[in-house]
């Protein structure tokens, strides 16, 4: 186990991005991780100008257009 800052673990995410390599990213509930990979993906959106979304809040529909048009999220 290795334990890592928040901000390091925002270098590993966009390492992670950009090389394409899976990053595991384990830890107990409640200490900012899913919070600390929105906040990556908000930036990694705006530097590779997409627009950010987050899945699960989508309509069917919202769902479908973010399907036929990727390149844009």
């Amino acid at each position: 186990m290795h334990k890592v800052k928040h901000s390091k673990l925002e270098q590993l995410i966009i390492r992670a991005y950009e090389t394409n390599k899976p990053l595991f990213i384990w830890g107990t509930t409640g200490i900012g991780k899913s919070w600390t990979v929105r906040k990556v993906a908000k930036k990694l959106a705006v530097r590779y100008g997409r627009t950010f979304i987050e899945w699960n809040k989508l309509s069917l529909e919202e769902k479908h257009n973010v399907m036929e048009h990727t390149e844009k999220y």
